[in-house]
């Protein structure tokens, strides 16, 4: 690789159990429901300072101001999801969370980088944690997130 990434930002497609061809190319790696890791862009493509001018189908382009050097994985869930809390058709599993948390824990030991809320965090943390704002879906937040704001 041209450089080690610096973060590993956290995910969810907004679609069905398995990925997409659209959600395989937005994310570096997508884990399906089956706790199956799919995998999207190349990594490779974000390790370095992406220019403002690149197109988007250069890199997984999966949070904004925050791709370069940044690793995104997905969970495959939540079609059919509302903020309302409404989970949709394809609510998260407890397997597919073991399987997803045990991927990022290897990617993080493959690549020395250590576990904190600056290196492994979720796309919802980047805004209301590290200040980057961000448009489009609407994040999943968890009691611990609400809390904390």
């Amino acid at each position: 690789m041209p450089a080690m990434p610096k973060r590993i930002i956290m995910h969810w497609t907004a679609g069905g159990p398995e990925p997409s061809s659209h959600d395989l190319e937005h994310y570096h790696y997508c884990v399906g429901q089956s706790g199956e890791v799919f995998m999207g862009v190349p990594v490779e493509r974000n390790m370095r300072q992406i220019p403002v001018t690149d197109p988007r189908s250069a890199y997984a382009a999966h949070t904004a101001r925050l791709n370069s050097y940044s690793v995104g994985v997905a969970l495959c869930w939540m079609l059919g999801a509302k903020p309302d809390g409404t989970l949709g058709a394809y609510p998260i599993t407890r397997d597919q969370t073991y399987a997803a948390m045990g991927f990022v824990r290897e990617l993080c030991d493959a690549w020395s980088l250590p576990v904190a809320s600056s290196t492994v965090f979720t796309h919802w943390e980047a805004q209301h944690l590290h200040g980057v704002a961000q448009a489009g879906k609407f994040d999943v937040e968890n009691d611990v997130n609400r809390n904390r704001h």
